[in-house]
């Protein structure tokens, strides 16, 4: 309990977005992603978190956003899950 004192709790949103199963690891090195998901986190200035990954089993692209409000972040995580599902269809 002495160590999780320090821990600030943010709310999150989930998205899994639907691609091509063939495109779905290059979420990891698409430029125009990787410029929205770095400019998300500058934005934060510290305070959230932006995590995409492919899935492994099925042709989805997960994505955790955490910040500070909760309606912020719903809709950060839906124009991210937008670019996305454009980019890898």
């Amino acid at each position: 309990s002495e160590l999780c004192k320090d821990i600030k709790k943010y709310p999150q949103a989930l998205v899994n977005v639907r691609v091509n199963n063939d495109k779905k690891q290059d979420c990891d090195t698409n430029e125009d992603i990787q410029k929205e998901i770095d400019r998300i986190q500058e934005d934060f200035k510290g305070n959230g978190r932006v995590l995409v990954r492919p899935s492994g089993t099925e042709p989805i692209v997960r994505i955790m956003i955490e910040g500070e409000n909760q309606k912020e972040i719903d809709n950060i995580a839906q124009k991210l899950a937008d670019l996305i599902k454009n980019k890898l269809n």
